[in-house]
């Protein structure tokens, strides 16, 4: 497998920022894509509607209106955008042909217990995708990790936001190739909370501060789970 980075200045609501693009390609002509550009069509509304999250508003848009009568005459700025960048994204497979692989459900669990064994690291990186502070109300950020070990190699897919006093989600998409296999597995899961229910685990001023989606991760509902594998030849 060959790993290759690629940087590209992306401007996203006047903030700009150096994005990425991280490919992954078989000798068998597999080419697994994850990039910033793809990702950010995936917050379109009209995308994946099965597996998008209700909508959120700021913590103080309630108080805000109550207080402005004439914003009820406001228009929407844009209804087909998701603010807070959640993206449904769970990279982008291709053939060096131009074909789509083969993709079939899967009920296959990764192997946490192999994932978690203390093997030689060949190679590890982490990229940052995109990240954004929603106006002051949070943040937002997607993640690429890559590693490389002995008898695999592993990618964690990462999309968490957290809206101040709103919500919390945490989107991963892992991809696992064994060497002597002939497919990718790809194993998703979306979790999401509101900060109501995570602050009677995790106290309200230690939520406000999170930095990381990792942090959450395990106490967060799982809404979503897809499972399915990708053949290589």
């Amino acid at each position: 497998s060959i790993v290759s980075h690629m940087y590209n200045g992306t401007c996203v609501r006047n903030i700009c920022m150096w994005l990425l693009r991280s490919e992954l390609k078989h000798k068998g002509g597999v080419v697994l894509s994850l990039d910033v550009r793809s990702a950010l069509q995936h917050c379109f509304l009209s995308v994946d509607k099965g597996i998008r999250p209700p909508a959120v508003v700021v913590a103080f848009a309630e108080k805000w209106s109550a207080e402005r009568p004439e914003a009820s005459s406001l228009s929407v700025v844009d209804e087909h955008v998701d603010w807070t960048f959640t993206t449904t994204y769970r990279g982008t497979l291709s053939r060096s042909d131009g074909s789509e692989p083969a993709q079939a459900a899967s009920t296959e669990k990764l192997d946490m217990e192999l994932l978690s064994r203390r093997d030689p690291i060949l190679f590890f990186d982490e990229i940052h995708l995109f990240d954004d502070e929603l106006d002051d109300n949070g943040l937002a950020s997607l993640t690429v990790k890559i590693r490389v070990m002995p008898t695999y190699w592993f990618v964690l897919l990462r999309y968490w936001v957290r809206v101040d006093e709103v919500a919390y989600r945490v989107y991963d998409t892992r991809f696992f190739h064994a060497y002597e296999s002939n497919s990718i597995l790809r194993d998703t899961s979306f979790r999401d909370g509101s900060f109501e229910d995570l602050s009677k685990k995790i106290p309200a001023k230690k939520l406000s501060k999170i930095e990381d989606g990792g942090e959450i991760a395990q106490i967060l509902p799982e809404r979503v789970h897809l499972c399915d594998r990708i053949l290589l030849s």
